[in-house]
C-alpha cells in the first residue's frame, strides 16, 4: 500500500513537471507566433499597396521583438510606399543590422546611398561596401550586379560598369528590368542608337511590359 502511494505521488509530481514545461513552452512560442502573424498580415497589405495598414502590422510585430529583421524590412517598404524616406532609411539600416542575410535590403539601402552620394563621397563608399557584401554572399544576385554597375559608372569606370550590367542580363536574359537599366546607361553615355536597340530588345521580350 505504501509502495502504491509513493508511486502515485511520483506520478503526480511528474505530471506537474510536464504540465509546467508545456505551459512554459507555450509562453515562449506565443510571442513568436504573434510576431510572425503580424508580419504575414503586413506582407499581405504590402501586396495590396495598403501601406498604412502594413506599417501598423509591422510595428505591432516590433513591439513584441524590436530586433525582428523581417518586420523592419516590411516597415521599410511600407515607409517607402508612404514616401517617408528618412524613416525608411532608418528601417533599412535596422533590417541589415538584425538580418545580415537580407541581400535585397542591402541593395535597396545602397541604391539610396548612391542616389544621395553627389557631394557625399562617404555614401558612395558605403554603397560600394554593401554591393560587394551582396555579391560575395550571392555571386548571382542580379540587382547586386546592376548596383555595382551603377557604382562603377559613378566612379567613371564605364567599361567595368557595362560589364556588370551585361553580367546581370546574362544571369536572366528574360528579365526586362535589366535591359532598361542598361538602356539608361546608354542614354547617359549619349549612345542613343544602342539605347534604342536595348529598349527594343526589352519590348521584344515582353511587349506588354509597362516599364518597357
Amino acid at each position: 500500500m505504501k509502495t502504491e502511494c509513493c508511486g502515485f505521488r511520483y506520478t503526480r509530481i511528474l505530471l506537474y513537471i510536464l504540465l509546467a514545461a508545456v505551459v512554459s513552452l507555450s509562453g515562449c512560442t506565443d510571442p513568436e507566433k504573434a510576431k510572425a502573424e503580424h508580419t504575414r498580415r503586413g506582407e499581405e497589405h504590402l501586396k495590396a499597396l495598403k501601406y498604412t495598414e502594413a506599417s501598423l502590422e509591422f510595428r505591432n510585430a516590433l513591439q513584441i521583438d524590436d530586433r525582428f529583421g523581417p518586420a523592419h524590412w516590411g516597415l521599410a517598404r511600407s515607409y517607402e510606399g508612404l514616401q517617408r524616406l528618412p524613416e525608411m532609411i532608418s528601417e533599412l539600416q535596422k533590417t541589415i543590422e538584425f538580418d545580415k542575410n537580407n541581400l535585397d535590403a542591402k541593395v535597396k539601402l545602397a541604391n539610396y546611398y548612391l542616389a544621395a552620394s553627389k557631394g557625399h563621397p562617404e555614401l558612395l563608399t558605403e554603397a560600394e561596401r554593401l554591393a560587394k557584401e551582396t555579391l560575395e554572399k550571392d555571386a548571382n544576385h542580379i540587382e547586386g550586379h546592376i548596383l555595382m554597375g551603377s557604382i562603377l559608372f559613378a566612379q567613371n569606370d564605364r567599361e567595368k560598369a557595362f560589364a556588370e550590367l551585361n553580367k546581370a542580363i546574362g544571369l536572366n536574359p528574360q528579365r526586362v528590368e535589366s535591359y532598361l537599366s542598361l538602356a539608361r546607361f546608354y542614354i547617359v553615355s549619349r549612345e542613343t542608337v544602342k539605347a534604342e536597340e536595348t529598349f527594343k530588345k526589352a519590348i521584344s521580350i515582353d511587349g506588354n511590359s509597362p516599364l518597357a
